[in-house]
């Protein structure tokens, strides 16, 4: 049979191990999300550089168009105003 003070000694080790465990995966917890917080973010970062660029290529298409359809001063200045420049 096992004495109280045996007892009491081993549930305290472990429950000291239960929370060593449990802070150690709280960390790499911690740790994971901070990365896929980043990947997320980087991930919509593209995902807008990406859009901005397919409307730059529609604006760009549209200018070419009008372009070809016969230059005119007005034209050219509605696609300069198109494309920012």
């Amino acid at each position: 049979m096992i004495n109280k003070n045996s007892l009491i000694l081993v549930l305290s080790i472990v429950i000291a191990g239960l929370l060593m465990g449990v802070s150690v995966l709280w960390v790499n917890y911690q740790n994971v999300s901070k990365k896929l917080e980043t990947t997320t973010t980087s991930l919509i970062m593209e995902k807008a550089d990406t859009a901005k660029f397919r409307n730059d290529i529609n604006q760009i298409r549209a200018c070419l168009s009008l372009i070809e359809s016969g230059s005119t001063d007005f034209t050219i200045n509605r696609c300069q105003l198109m494309l920012g420049e």
